[in-house]
């Protein structure tokens, strides 16, 4: 009997070393800025749901990191979540260390939206600041994009004359009359044929 305690004390000893040996050796739990550059790379390979999941994951960590609202304002808009990205992006807009970015993702965003003169208003804080700004996380979005948003929100409303001017500042080469039928007929082709090449 006394054989059978003293083994059954070095197994749950055992047993206790192994747990307490396997709890050391856990790597700790990723930080909120692991899990934004986690998102960044993500973002990067196009996994556009890893990328929020692990930016949303950021900031239930820390609330306060106006890049991680950037990560998921711009990952929500690959993901056609729209009104989420401009929640997101407008939440870190107010934060410290704001980027252009971020209202470079709402022009965009307002764009797709439909909402023209909010669209304009933010791509016009991009050229007040920065005309030669590109999207850091991606360097085939542009200055360009944002000429061509411009032009394409202006014939949206109507004002076909400051669209063809943003049209002319893309290529200007391209001459037309933008008061007839015909040659805004033109200029939206113009202006789509702009959004394949940029």
């Amino acid at each position: 009997m006394k054989r059978f305690y003293h083994y059954l004390i070095i197994i749950t000893l055992s047993c206790f070393t192994f747990s307490c040996k396997e709890k050391v050796n856990e790597p700790p739990p990723p930080d909120d800025n692991q899990y934004i550059n986690q998102g960044w790379e993500a973002f990067g390979k196009r996994e556009y749901q890893t990328a929020l999941d692990k930016f949303t994951e950021a900031l239930r960590m820390d609330s306060s990191i106006a890049d991680a609202y950037n990560g998921a304002g711009w990952s929500s808009g690959k993901l056609n979540l729209l009104d989420n990205a401009v929640k997101y992006f407008l939440s870190g807009k107010s934060k410290p260390n704001s980027s252009l970015d971020i209202s470079a993702g709402l022009s965009i965003i307002y764009n797709a939206k439909k909402e023209y003169n909010l669209s304009i208003s933010e791509a016009f804080v991009i050229f007040r600041t920065n005309p030669e700004w590109v999207f850091s996380r991606d360097t085939s979005v542009n200055k360009f994009d944002l000429r061509i948003i411009l032009a394409e929100n202006y014939f949206a409303l109507g004002n076909f004359e400051i669209s063809y001017e943003h049209v002319k500042l893309l290529n200007p080469t391209f001459n037309i009359n933008f008061r007839t039928m015909e040659g805004q007929t033109v200029l939206a082709h113009e202006i789509e044929r702009l959004r394949n090449i940029f």
